[in-house]
């Protein structure tokens, strides 16, 4: 930042962007009783306040597009989920549940030819 003190030399100072120094160095001027620089620090205080401000913004606008974006792929994927579903013909809680009777049922013959096949092989070997 560059300033005038009241000798009317130009000062140049380099000051952080930190919102919180920048009131410490506002503090110190106030304190001193430095106008000038107390008048500057203002300055870049505004100035670092409208940039907080509009990056405050921008991520505000980032963040919609994302929400946007997200609604949109998922009301897609529960798109291309409906059309798997019609296109396959089955519905995947059906299947599932027929599986499992499936798996059953091959369970309940294998047992039950476990048990007359043996008998009957040894009738026939007699």
């Amino acid at each position: 930042m560059t300033y005038e003190d009241k000798d009317g030399n130009e000062i140049t100072e380099t000051v952080p962007n930190n919102v919180y120094q920048i009131i410490s160095e506002m503090e110190d001027s106030l304190t001193a009783g430095n106008r000038e620089r107390l008048s500057a620090l203002n300055d870049h205080l505004t100035k670092a306040y409208d940039n907080l401000m509009k990056n405050v913004s921008d991520l505000g606008v980032k963040c919609n597009y994302l929400e946007t974006m997200q609604a949109k792929y998922e009301d897609e994927g529960n798109s291309i989920a409906e059309m798997q579903t019609d296109l396959e013909g089955i519905k995947d809680a059906d299947e599932i549940i027929n599986l499992g009777e499936y798996k059953y049922s091959w369970q309940l013959t294998l047992q039950f030819g476990s048990s007359i096949l043996p008998q009957t092989l040894m009738s026939y070997l007699d």
